[in-house]
């Protein structure tokens, strides 16, 4: 087995180190105009919603076409019946449903067939031995994942869910049996986690502890943040990097992935003002996080600066076509990357693989809009974490609104921290260097948090 995957490993690589980035754009765009003709032929759904929007599915022949006419779609598509949804006769070939969080009050689906878990297996695999060199190293892998969420992979698993004491009790009775640890979960959890090994007793400086985020946007200084609770060196990747992966549920749980340099690319472009701007545009306020993607399995479109998917998968169940995933984001294609890090002496930072790019500034319709100024749950991220006193009193969570037409920021402090007005101190001004306004603060014990309690660590959070 391991051969067999050592060689398929191999010719992916040598195939995406030789391809061209055009070249990779164009073959994936190849499958658009298949895989939107079979879903108008077979999928009830799309049948009545391309006919609703008077699109005639013979005269969808190209990109342009497609862009065009074909009408976007989002979660409101779940309120349909699965097997009008589905191409025709696949669903008896579901193997797992999963469901998302229901953030969003509106519950969506993914459903997936035995084949496309092997694909899914191999992936998986392919990207955590390439990263972190899991067929030479012996690695755990500690999914901290929660609602169920499964991670198809052929190493040793550990199954947690949203428990911090369940993974040091793993770490601390695997530690002898195992030279490295990946672990993966939501990055509120896992500042938990970082907290509490720094913490603990557990001795880690012979083995490496790698982190992997999903499920919500982070800042930069985050990283930084944990990267300092942890020893990590970012010279030294090898012995530790804290990464993220990009997912919706029911598109896939790893549509975009940081690489070690998207990781050194997003830092230098929070340090450096003028290179962000180069690379991303003039005027944004904080810095994306910074991810390559599969042209091939996905085609990514922005429209109106928000990301929408087509999955050009032929054996999936259900097809996802223009799918609006209300997530800001912007496309970075290769050459622009390549030109801009040459620009500013960057060269060696640029990625081997010559895929695309995207960089994703948080959810597009979470914006408090305060007497005519934008504020987002993502200046408040970057204010706490650019502190790192002020970061290691709260579990991250915060809650902002308007109150008398003025800003209002509540804000969680960890199980332990008292409450008093030298902490309260330190938010304000801490807050205040990046949002230029006047504001109230609420600062509550852990149990007293009003909002989200019994759903932490388990879903998204709803910071507006």
């Amino acid at each position: 087995m391991n051969l067999l995957f050592n060689l398929k490993e191999k010719f992916i690589i040598d195939y995406l180190r030789r391809s061209s980035p055009e070249a990779l754009l164009k073959k994936g765009e190849k499958e658009i105009i298949p895989v939107f003709k079979a879903a108008g032929g077979e999928s009830n759904y799309y049948k009545k919603m391309l006919k609703e929007a008077n699109v005639d599915i013979e005269q969808v022949n190209n990109l342009a076409a497609f862009k065009k006419q074909v009408p976007l779609t989002s979660k409101k598509i779940f309120q349909e019946p699965l097997s009008d949804l589905c191409f025709k006769g696949k669903l008896n070939k579901l193997q797992v449903l999963s469901v998302s969080s229901g953030f969003s009050r509106e519950f969506s689906y993914s459903l997936t067939s035995k084949e496309e878990l092997k694909k899914m297996l191999f992936f998986c695999d392919f990207f955590l031995d390439h990263n972190f060199h899991t067929q030479e190293k012996k690695t755990l892998f500690i999914n901290c994942l929660g609602m169920g969420v499964k991670v198809h992979t052929s190493l040793a698993l550990a199954e947690t869910s949203v428990r911090p004491d369940s993974v040091l009790a793993v770490l601390k009775k695997s530690l002898p049996h195992f030279e490295q640890f990946i672990i993966v979960g939501n990055a509120y959890f896992l500042k938990k986690v970082a907290e509490d090994i720094a913490e603990s007793n557990i001795n880690l400086s012979s083995k490496a502890l790698h982190l992997l985020m999903g499920e919500d946007w982070f800042p930069e200084n985050y990283r930084s943040y944990l990267s300092g609770l942890l020893g990590h060196d970012f010279n030294f990747p090898h012995k530790g990097i804290i990464g993220a992966s990009f997912g919706i549920s029911e598109l896939g749980l790893s549509l975009f992935q940081e690489t070690k340099e998207t990781i050194q690319v997003r830092r230098l472009a929070f340090e450096n003002k003028a290179f962000r701007e180069a690379l991303f545009g003039a005027g944004i306020k904080v810095c994306p996080v910074f991810f390559q993607y599969n042209p091939l399995e996905i085609f990514l479109e922005e429209i109106e600066e928000s990301l929408v998917f087509t999955i050009l998968r032929k054996d999936a169940l259900i097809p996802l076509l223009r799918y609006d995933s209300k997530d800001k984001g912007k496309i970075v294609p290769y050459r622009h990357l390549e030109k801009t890090l040459k620009n500013f002496h960057y060269e060696q930072y640029l990625p081997e693989f010559k895929l695309p790019l995207v960089a994703v500034f948080g959810r597009k319709d979470k914006v408090l809009d305060i007497n005519g100024v934008d504020i987002t749950p993502e200046e408040i991220k970057e204010a706490l974490y650019s502190d790192f006193l002020v970061a290691a009193l709260t579990t991250g969570y915060f809650r902002m609104s308007k109150e008398n037409n003025a800003f209002k920021l509540e804000v969680q402090l960890k199980e332990g921290k008292e409450l008093n007005g030298g902490i309260e101190n330190k938010f304000i001004e801490t807050v205040k260097k990046h949002i230029k306004m006047d504001f109230s603060l609420v600062l509550y014990p852990y149990d007293k948090f009003p909002y989200g309690m019994g759903l932490i660590y388990e879903q998204k959070f709803k910071y507006i």
